[in-house]
C-alpha cells in the first residue's frame, strides 16, 4: 500500500515538473510591438525585441504575394523564431501594386530600413548591421534595396525571388504571374526594375535560396542572378534545395528546416563578422 502511494506521488510530481518545464519553455523570450508607422505613407511594421542576449544584427523580413497581396503577418513566424535566437526582427508592410505600382514598394522598403537605422542605438544593434530577408517578390524588393550601396546594408537573403522581371515576362510560363508583373511595372522599364541590372562590386554578402522544383518562379531566375554576381566579383552564396517548390518558406513545408538551416548559418556568419 505504501509502495503504491509512493508510486502515485512520484508520478504526480514528475508530471508537475514536466508541465512546469513545458510552461517555462513556452514563455516567449521577446516582446512584440505591432503596427508601428514607419513612413509618411502610413505603412507599418511589427518588431520583435529579444529580452536577453541581444545580437548586434537586426533582421527585416519582407513578405511575398506577387506585389499585389500579402501582409507583414505572413512573416511573423520567421521573425519570432529569430527573435528567440536574440535577433531584433521586424516584419513590414508595403504598398501594393493594384493602387501603388513601381517603384512605391521599393520606396517603402527603403523607408523601413531608414526607420530601423534610426532606432539602432536605442535597440542596441549596429546601425549598418541590418539584413534584409525577402520571400518571393519580397526577395526581389530585398535585392532592389540591398544592392544600392547608399543603403549600407550588412547582407541580403533572397528566397525564391524574381531577379530579372524582363526575362520572366518574355519567357515565363504563367500568364497570371506575367500580368502581375505588368501591373506592378505600370509601363516602367522592366530592366531597370530588375535586381540583376543593379549588381555592382559594392554589393553586400548575399544568400540566394531556391527550390529546384519551383513551379511559380523558375530556378533559372536565381541561377542567372548568381552568375551575374560572380562575374562582378560580388559576394554571393547559392543554396539549391532539391525537390522543393515555391512553398519553401512556408513553415509547415517539408523543406522548411533546410531553408532555416541555410538562413541561420548565413545570418550567424554576418553576426560574427566585423562590420
Amino acid at each position: 500500500m505504501q509502495t503504491r502511494n509512493f508510486t502515485s506521488l512520484f508520478s504526480w510530481l514528475l508530471t508537475y515538473v514536466l508541465l512546469t518545464i513545458g510552461n517555462v519553455y513556452a514563455e516567449p523570450t521577446f516582446s512584440a510591438t505591432e503596427n508601428i508607422n514607419y513612413n509618411n505613407a502610413e505603412q507599418t511594421l511589427d518588431i520583435f525585441v529579444p529580452e536577453n542576449q541581444r545580437k548586434t544584427t537586426a533582421l527585416m523580413f519582407i513578405h511575398g504575394g506577387g506585389f499585389d497581396q500579402g501582409s507583414k503577418a505572413d512573416m511573423h513566424a520567421h521573425a519570432k523564431h529569430y527573435a528567440e535566437l536574440g535577433f531584433i526582427s521586424a516584419s513590414i508592410n508595403y504598398r501594393l501594386s493594384l493602387s501603388d505600382p513601381y517603384p512605391t514598394a521599393i520606396n517603402d522598403v527603403t523607408d523601413a530600413v531608414n526607420w530601423l537605422k534610426s532606432h539602432a542605438t536605442s535597440n542596441q544593434y549596429i546601425v549598418n548591421k541590418i539584413i534584409l530577408i525577402g520571400y518571393s517578390v519580397g526577395g526581389t524588393l530585398a535585392l532592389n534595396v540591398g544592392l544600392k550601396p547608399e543603403n549600407e546594408l550588412a547582407a541580403i537573403v533572397d528566397v525564391a525571388g524574381i531577379t530579372d522581371i524582363n526575362r520572366l515576362i518574355e519567357n515565363g510560363h504563367l500568364p497570371q504571374l506575367k500580368e502581375q508583373m505588368r501591373v506592378y511595372l505600370n509601363g516602367e522599364n522592366p530592366v531597370i526594375a530588375s535586381p540583376i541590372s543593379q549588381i555592382s562590386t559594392k554589393a553586400p554578402p548575399t544568400l540566394v535560396v531556391h527550390g529546384k522544383d519551383d513551379g511559380l518562379i523558375p530556378i533559372w531566375q536565381s541561377i542567372m542572378f548568381v552568375d551575374a554576381m560572380k562575374k562582378q566579383g560580388a559576394p554571393v552564396t547559392f543554396d539549391v534545395i532539391y525537390n522543393a517548390g515555391h512553398e519553401i518558406m512556408l513553415k509547415d513545408n517539408h523543406y522548411y528546416p533546410k531553408l532555416l538551416d541555410s538562413m541561420t548559418d548565413f545570418i550567424l556568419q554576418i553576426e560574427t563578422s566585423s562590420h
